[in-house]
């Protein structure tokens, strides 16, 4: 089960770099502001030095200078609890929070503090970037205990890779409500306006049979959707405890995100419930991964394990759709070794959706595919269900496929 798991995530990292310019290094673990967005450098102090860059004050830095940046932290600095909300990152920035710092895996912890929100980042057109973030990476962070979702992201273009989402710095089993981002752990809402989909017809004509085709799978609606809207690239990442759902991938506007070899309501290790779902809102928020909101062309997998919420592992109920949403190559239910009882609260994958018959139609009139390698089992639903399809109606343009 790891190496499925640690296949996709490298796989598909392997896309995920670029080159970059200014690098801000965060050496101030307080929350203040950067004193003069004129002077090219990071400094809550007036005249600026070099010693009082905050996160805050570096966001705002690399967010009215041209060029894309690099956002990194000094070792003294491996924890910072924010006294008031980070401004939205709407600049090309590499967020990299790697620290020897062995409490947290190596990664820089943001403590929310439970008043303040964390990582945000928007494509919104600025004089000094015309995409925003497009491009951005946010790695290896602890983000928990936010106002709102730990990591939110506005638009496409964007990899999020390595982090700990809701948990505890360790993700261990010890990690409990009080870790929790109040919302959802990782939040994507695309932006891109109604296309004329691309035609997958060759790919639905030729859907692999077992894992090994996955990846191959993938990569080619990736490909096929690119040029419509960039990828947002969700890897491997540990996305546990939230109050709300996991991770939620939504709206019309929202197409070719993929969520691969992620943690998803468990430990780091694989081996004990962290559930998503803790708070308010009933079931629509305590699915492990959440696609909604008429999203469509995503791809959930390969090597998600996606266990203990307190919802669906998977819920795929986005409703109408211009392309399907793709579901395959998950463990759903089951732990990273035998004999963990981990299994999620529902179902371990709940289907609701249909092929928008509307303008744009959906030509292909498939709303969704599942499969194949998912390997579902141990979940809790009431009505003893693998896998369920609403009212047991498979009318709605599904293919589940593979083994």
């Amino acid at each position: 089960m790891k190496l499925l798991h640690t296949l996709a995530l490298a796989t598909l990292s392997a896309v995920a770099s670029s080159a970059h310019a200014t690098t801000y290094t965060v050496n101030d673990a307080g929350s203040g502001a950067d004193s003069n967005l004129n002077d090219g450098m990071c400094s809550t102090a007036n005249p600026g030095n070099g010693t009082t860059c905050t996160l805050r004050a570096a966001i705002q830095e690399a967010n009215s200078d041209n060029g894309a940046h690099v956002i990194k932290f000094a070792p003294a600095v491996t924890k910072i609890t924010l006294t008031a909300s980070l401004p939205t990152i709407t600049a090309p920035v590499v967020l990299d929070g790697t620290t020897a710092n062995v409490a947290s895996g190596g990664r820089v912890e943001i403590d929310g503090n439970a008043v303040s929100g964390c990582i945000a980042l928007a494509d919104t057109d600025t004089v000094a970037h015309t995409d925003g973030a497009t491009g951005s990476t946010v790695k290896n962070l602890v983000v928990r205990r936010c106002s709102g979702a730990g990591i939110d992201l506005s638009g496409h273009g964007y990899t999020i890779t390595g982090n700990r989402v809701g948990t505890n710095p360790g993700a261990s089993s010890g990690s409990s409500a009080t870790d929790a981002n109040s919302a959802a752990g990782i939040s994507v809402s695309g932006t891109i306006p109604p296309p004329a989909a691309p035609s997958i017809t060759s790919l639905l004509a030729t859907l692999p049979q077992g894992f090994a085709g996955v990846q191959s799978l993938q990569a080619a609606l990736q490909a096929l959707l690119t040029p419509v809207a960039k990828p947002n690239l969700i890897l491997g990442n540990v996305v546990s405890g939230n109050m709300a759902n996991g991770i939620h991938v939504f709206g019309q506007s929202t197409a070719n995100t993929i969520v691969a070899g992620n943690i998803v309501g468990l430990s780091q290790d694989g081996l004990s419930a962290v559930p998503n779902g803790r708070g308010p809102g009933g079931s629509v928020n305590r699915a492990g991964i959440r696609v909604s909101g008429t999203a469509w062309g995503n791809f959930i997998g390969p090597g998600n394990i996606v266990s203990g919420n307190l919802g669906d592992g998977i819920a795929l109920d986005p409703g109408a759709v211009l392309l399907p949403n793709f579901v395959a190559g998950n463990l759903v239910g089951l732990g990273s070794a035998p004999g963990a009882d981990v299994g999620n609260a529902v179902n371990g994958i709940s289907v609701d959706t249909f092929p928008t018959t509307s303008a744009p139609v959906n030509v292909t009139k498939i709303a969704a595919i599942i499969g194949p390698a998912n390997t579902i089992s141990d979940n809790k639903s009431t009505v003893d269900t693998l896998l369920d399809v609403t009212n047991g109606d498979t009318s709605g343009g599904m293919i589940i496929t593979g083994s």
